[in-house]
């Protein structure tokens, strides 16, 4: 016997950038990437946290890697680009 599940209102996420997949430049925080060594890279903050990508990453209309990565795999990633 097959489950229904229904969904609900509560059940759907609002996305507050520009898209659900890829890195965009209002997402960059300013303060964290200032402490950035290499400077190819910058700090950003989406719905999951905060998160490591390259520049060129940035409002290229492709979906971004390093946002949709484990948590772990993003807190390896910050914290090898500020020590």
């Amino acid at each position: 016997m097959a489950r229904k599940f229904l969904k609900t209102k509560e059940d759907k996420v609002k996305i507050e950038y520009p898209s659900a997949y890829g890195s965009h430049s209002s997402m960059i925080d300013e303060k964290m990437t200032a402490k950035v060594k290499d400077q190819s890279f910058v700090v950003l903050k989406d719905e999951r946290g905060h998160y490591v990508t390259e520049r060129k990453r940035l409002d290229n209309n492709m979906a971004d890697t390093n946002r949709h990565c484990l948590e772990e795999t993003r807190a390896k990633g910050l914290t090898e680009a500020l020590t």
